[in-house]
């Protein structure tokens, strides 16, 4: 039996899954019901704040924590936590917040498609942003497929507005996370 733990260094744990509830479960990533004694606020942006006794008592020189932004985006559905992704990540079209991890796993399980990201441009005549999808293609890659593929798996108003095709996503840290302002940088540059 596989578990799934999700916590932060200040707040731990918070709520379990099991594989199988996470693999049976749609529409964002399931987290699982918060564990006893754990609080948890959904803001009116998104994100979760988490409280209890399992907090981290302070930063060093700091008041007492009373509760923590999580600095993720999520939403309760029927008392379990569901994430839908980081809050810096977030795209505003149209007064949609869109959630690109919603979208970036199905997109990458297509034909032809290695890595794929979404990410926001700001666009200084709407004041919106432009949803820019940025892929590493793999073997059949096919730009036409995959237009014809997007309206099944992203809603309407997360329709990137362009694709760009990258060798390689640029990464950071110990983890070697994707670097998303790197990659906003350089899909803006081919503008």
């Amino acid at each position: 039996r596989v578990l799934s733990v999700y916590a932060m260094t200040e707040a731990l744990p918070i709520a379990i899954a099991s594989a199988e509830e996470k693999l049976a479960h749609s529409g964002g990533d399931l987290l699982g019901a918060p564990l006893p004694g754990v609080g948890v606020r959904i803001a009116d942006d998104g994100e979760l704040f988490v409280s209890g006794p399992h907090l981290a008592r302070r930063y060093l020189g700091e008041d007492p924590l009373t509760e923590i932004a999580t600095g993720d985006l999520a939403r309760l559905e029927e008392g379990r936590l569901v994430l839908l992704g980081r809050k810096k990540d977030m795209i505003l079209r149209d007064g949609v917040n869109i959630y690109p991890g919603l979208y970036e796993p199905a997109i990458s399980a297509l034909p032809g498609i290695a890595e794929a990201a979404v990410v926001g441009l700001a666009d200084p005549e709407t004041g919106d942003e432009e949803v820019v999808l940025a892929v590493v293609p793999a073997e059949g890659y096919d730009e036409t497929l995959l237009r014809k593929a997007l309206p099944e798996i992203v809603d309407a108003l997360a329709i990137p507005t362009r694709i760009e095709t990258i060798n390689a996503f640029p990464r950071s840290g110990r983890a070697d996370k994707l670097d998303r302002a790197a990659l906003r940088e350089l899909v803006a540059r081919r503008t």
